[in-house]
């Protein structure tokens, strides 16, 4: 058989197994073949030079039949750069065209936010759109992106607080949202009402009110991470009283008390209220972390939570206070 009498499923079968540069010749070989090499070429794409993204998004916002084809996307330019006004329309067709996308990452200019706004309208909804992770805050253009997006379950925003005009999404927004990444602001505004198990907060103020609004989520919040400037008894109790099913927790913060005796009182403190949480297996506290040891009883297993190793009189503990541990919860 001739391969030009070859079913077409036969074709799209072998460019599964052809790499960049054999697709680029397939396609450019014949037009009976372009089809089947592009669907591979566009179907994940990341681009990290403006001069590639300005050629790539002016194809796609030129021809949505290979913006259909795109299933991750990530454009990844300076953030400190700004963006004309050009570049923002074509960003926000060529997204518009991506309507089967599952995957989308963007890290730009704040200001090309509009974009998001621009890129959707009453008859756009990213219904495969399950992950979008951005450096934006939850500002107006990100929010209205939002409310067509409704299989989102993995969404990590940069950026500080929200938008002041910013009011809580109506709750049959985000059905699906499991994993945040993003803002004490934000997080507020989008946990009541969904199904949220794994927050990590990498700015803003950490709050009772931070805490009350995670409470209000449908879903049993099992991690938790957070970056604060300060952490207390009183934080940790309003934590243990509104996320019981915790499970693993890490706070990190920049201060921390050069006396150890009064170290040392917070950390007994901290494990009495860990304590509480039966479910809690892995904790720590700016740098120091906490070793559980589990008691059977008849009615279940509770948590005896003990700082590990710490003293006042052993100051090489204190030195697990590191900066660098802070990069894993700095989305940007």
């Amino acid at each position: 058989m001739y391969p030009k009498n070859l079913p077409l499923d036969v074709f799209d079968a072998v460019c599964a197994f052809l790499d960049v540069s054999e697709l680029l010749s397939l396609a450019r070989a014949t037009s009976r073949l372009s089809p089947f090499a592009n669907r591979y070429l566009y179907r994940h794409l990341s681009i990290n030079s403006p001069a590639r993204a300005i050629r790539c998004l002016t194809t796609l916002a030129e021809r949505p039949g290979l913006a259909l084809c795109v299933r991750s996307f990530s454009l990844r330019l300076d953030p400190t750069q700004p963006i004309l006004r050009p570049f923002r329309l074509v960003l926000a067709t060529a997204i518009r065209h991506m309507a089967n996308i599952i995957t989308l990452d963007l890290l730009l200019d704040p200001l090309t936010s509009c974009s998001l706004k621009d890129a959707v309208d009453d008859e756009t909804v990213y219904d495969r759109l399950t992950s979008f992770v951005s450096n934006y805050s939850l500002d107006a253009n990100v929010a209205r992106f939002l409310r067509y997006t409704p299989s989102i379950c993995d969404l990590q925003l940069g950026g500080y607080g929200t938008s002041p005009a910013i009011n809580p999404l109506p709750i049959s927004f985000l059905p699906y949202l499991s994993l945040f990444i993003g803002s004490c602001e934000a997080v507020a505004v989008l946990a009541p009402g969904r199904p949220l198990e794994s927050v990590h907060l990498h700015s803003g103020s950490l709050t009772d009110d931070v805490f009350v609004a995670l409470s209000r989520s449908t879903g049993p919040v099992k991690v938790f991470g957070a970056f604060t400037t300060s952490l207390s008894p009183n934080l940790l109790s309003s934590l243990a009283s509104n996320l019981p099913h915790i499970q693993h927790l890490r706070i990190m913060t920049m201060f921390h008390s050069s006396n150890h005796y009064r170290d040392e009182i917070f950390y007994s403190q901290a494990a009495q209220i860990l304590g509480a949480l039966p479910e809690l297996m892995t904790a720590e506290l700016a740098g120091i972390h906490l070793a559980s040891l589990q008691k059977k009883h008849a009615a279940g297993v509770r948590s005896d939570w003990r700082d590990k190793g710490f003293h006042a009189d052993d100051s090489s503990n204190l030195d697990s206070y590191s900066v660098d541990t802070l990069d894993d919860f700095s989305a940007y």
